[in-house]
């Protein structure tokens, strides 16, 4: 929407994160997949490893704009 001197827009900025065993990149698929059919972007991820301890975490993050009402 567009009006003079009001914000009309709100965006959410959401962060997913998947922490696991092992690296998990089929869960984030389908993570990144269910988040765009709700209306969320995908706008990029973070991911740190350390294999030798087992630990992997996955971050994804999107952001969700809409309309306000006023």
């Amino acid at each position: 929407g567009h009006s003079d001197d009001e914000i009309d827009v709100e965006t959410s900025v959401i962060q997913v994160n998947v922490w696991s065993d092992r690296d998990r990149p089929d869960l984030t698929k389908r993570i990144r997949q269910y988040m765009k059919a709700e209306g969320f972007e995908y706008t990029g991820k973070n991911d740190q490893s350390d294999p030798e301890a087992g630990r992997f975490t996955n971050a994804l993050r999107f952001n969700f704009t809409e309309e306000t009402e006023e």
